[in-house]
């Protein structure tokens, strides 16, 4: 998980966010993405239909490698479902 600030950018609020961040989300320069926000959470998705959205639960349970517990293995069928 990386921290950031939301900064002045024009006349709007942004978060600047850094390159291997954006890499291990398979996004790139132009990627088209929907903006999507949800009780105290915004997520950028891409535009082609391939998001797999995970609860805060599995997304720790992925990151820790706890791939045997429920949230885990939850997540796991998830991104396998999204691949077929």
């Amino acid at each position: 998980m990386k921290k950031t600030n939301l900064r002045q950018i024009g006349n709007s609020l942004g978060v600047v966010l850094p390159k291997t961040l954006l890499a291990r989300a398979g996004f790139s320069l132009d990627t088209p993405l929907d903006v999507i926000a949800t009780h105290g959470e915004i997520r950028l998705v891409p535009c082609d239909g391939t998001a797999v959205v995970l609860t805060k639960a599995e997304v720790h349970a992925l990151l820790s490698g706890d791939l045997a517990g429920p949230n885990g293995l939850s997540a796991a069928l998830k991104l396998k479902a999204s691949q077929q």
